[in-house]
């Protein structure tokens, strides 16, 4: 925290922050998590089966609770930072450089991640806390969506990114000298780092713990292949160019003395580009119906998403859910 904490831009004329602007913003926004849990459901409804139960596998480390201690720990590891920057910026008499960039990764990924699970035919476990299943856009997950990934998920990209920013930024404030080319510099230690915790984090451990399962996936793809717990070896690389790009805009946000309000609608653009070689591969997948490694159906209180029959053909007895998108 103090790593985060420090300041790297003292000769930058501060912009004071009114108190009540501060307060009626954390007000709207736990207003919106109020809402947001007041209308969320976790079945039964529509593609979940009441009546039966989710098949046993194997618990990772013979740990039962896993969905609900990841949501719990999100949940309040989320809330703490975001209480951090709000003091932060109440304190320093100006918003928090991290503060627009993980506004705009909150709004890309709102819109983004439900696509993200349409392309990778990502099965969300319905014992996560989700939207109702008929919401619109919302509806194109394959199972659920989850509430936590909206709340999680600009985290995820941002604190790799704040991480290596403050300590460049550190050392170059401790030698006299930035590096050579900045940007790059930043793009590239980013997404190093980004891939080993994509990998790790994303891939090896929430697979595991089938908070989703990647349904389908071209067996030359495939790792872990034929499990619950397959991914993609492309996955942890393409997911790494948001970081990175988290990264560049964190580093101009230190840099410049921009507007909140740009530097918020400039992060969209640019991290929505930066989702595209993710959804592009999967989709790609998707598409061209190459994903014949099937993962055994694990959410037996949920109908088995079967947008081309390929669950039915393998003799995996329904019901059957086509699907909001083909």
């Amino acid at each position: 925290m103090a790593v985060l904490a420090e300041e790297v831009r003292p000769d930058v004329t501060r912009r004071p922050v009114p108190k009540p602007r501060l307060i009626l913003g954390a007000a709207a926004a736990g207003a919106l998590v109020l809402t947001i849990l007041m209308t969320a459901k976790k079945g039964p409804e529509g593609r979940i089966l009441a009546d039966r139960p989710a098949e046993t596998w194997p618990q990772l480390w013979g740990y039962d609770h896993w969905i609900s201690t990841v949501q719990i720990a999100t949940l309040i590891a989320t809330t703490s930072f975001l209480a951090y920057f709000t003091v932060w910026s109440r304190r320093n008499a100006r918003l928090h450089p991290a503060f627009p960039v993980l506004a705009g990764l909150f709004v890309m990924g709102a819109f983004a991640d439900t696509f993200a699970n349409w392309t990778s035919s990502a099965a969300m476990n319905p014992e996560l806390l989700h939207y109702p299943t008929d919401w619109p856009i919302l509806d194109v997950s394959p199972t659920t969506e989850p509430i936590i990934n909206k709340v999680a998920y600009p985290y995820l990209f941002l604190f790799p990114a704040l991480a290596v920013v403050t300590l460049l930024r550190r050392r170059a404030r401790r030698t006299g000298r930035s590096p050579r080319r900045p940007l790059w510099t930043v793009f590239g230690i980013t997404f190093v780092i980004a891939v080993l915790i994509n990998w790790v984090l994303v891939n090896l451990f929430m697979c595991r713990i089938e908070y989703w399962t990647y349904t389908q996936i071209p067996d030359w793809a495939a790792v872990r292949g034929g499990t619950p717990w397959q991914y993609s070896w492309h996955d942890p690389l393409s997911l790494s160019f948001i970081t990175a790009a988290a990264g560049v805009l964190l580093w101009i946000s230190y840099s410049r003395d921009t507007r909140a309000l740009k530097q918020f609608g400039v992060t969209v653009l640019v991290t929505a580009i930066a989702y595209l070689p993710y959804n592009a591969v999967w989709a790609s997948f998707r598409l061209t119906d190459s994903g014949d490694t099937l993962a055994p159906w694990i959410y037996e209180n949920t109908k088995v998403y079967d947008p081309k029959g390929d669950y039915a053909e393998a003799g995996v007895p329904g019901p059957y859910f086509k699907g909001i998108w083909p």
